[in-house]
């Protein structure tokens, strides 16, 4: 309900500005016509405590939106495809914003992040990277980590644009980065499409796997 949510609220408050003249009652409106649309069997004390959740976790994303610089969201629950050689992947982004800088990319997550996973090679986290080449002048891609009683910024961009957040910046130019991830996505989308299918566990991923008696990691070793 989260994104359902977050969605409902931009599109009634698209800027900054906006989202700064919202009182607690407008929030709390936003909420519960959001959870009955999306559900009008749920149980009373459930809504009641669901609204009380989802309405904390808004209002301290809002507080903590007002610390970035002027933006605009642009795109709110948007579809995009991207073409990587002859694959065509469509995806839904949460959120597109208008800023100073350029484009950022949002996306809303309630569990937990590895930005780290988006620097290896291959990628093992791809949305932050496929999210940059979606369109032009893309400058950042963030996770908005949503969690109950934490809420924070979380990605990649060329420069620290904000304090506050958690940023990877990334050794070589920016630009050079989206052409590095464009090369790895497509090199990656080709070995697909000739039904590569070998087996390439990174790092220790095997120690949480609970088949192992399907896998074939000990043949190709």
């Amino acid at each position: 309900a989260m994104h359902e949510v977050l969605a409902a609220l931009l599109r009634t408050a698209p800027s900054q500005s906006d989202l700064a003249r919202l009182v607690q009652a407008d929030i709390d409106t936003i909420v519960a016509e959001t959870l009955d649309q999306i559900d009008h069997t749920m149980p009373a004390e459930f809504h009641a405590r669901e609204q009380q959740r989802i309405g904390e976790t808004v209002s301290a994303w809002i507080a903590a939106e007002s610390k970035r610089d002027d933006f605009t969201a642009i795109h709110i629950e948007t579809d995009f495809s991207i073409d990587l050689d002859g694959l065509r992947f469509n995806v839904r982004v949460d959120r597109i914003d208008q800023t100073e800088q350029g484009l950022l990319v949002l996306d809303y997550k309630t569990g937990q992040t590895q930005l780290r996973a988006t620097q290896t090679t291959p990628v093992r986290d791809s949305q932050l990277p496929i999210y940059s080449l979606l369109v032009e002048n893309v400058q950042v891609v963030y996770y908005a980590q949503l969690r109950e009683g934490s809420v924070r910024l979380a990605g990649i961009a060329g420069q620290r644009l904000l304090e506050s957040a958690r940023t990877i910046v990334p050794t070589q130019p920016w630009a050079e980065q989206l052409r590095e991830w464009e090369s790895v996505l497509t090199s990656t989308s080709r070995q697909i499409a000739a039904g590569d299918a070998r087996v390439a566990p990174v790092g220790s991923v095997c120690n949480n796997c609970h088949l192992h008696s399907f896998c074939r990691i000990g043949d190709a070793q």
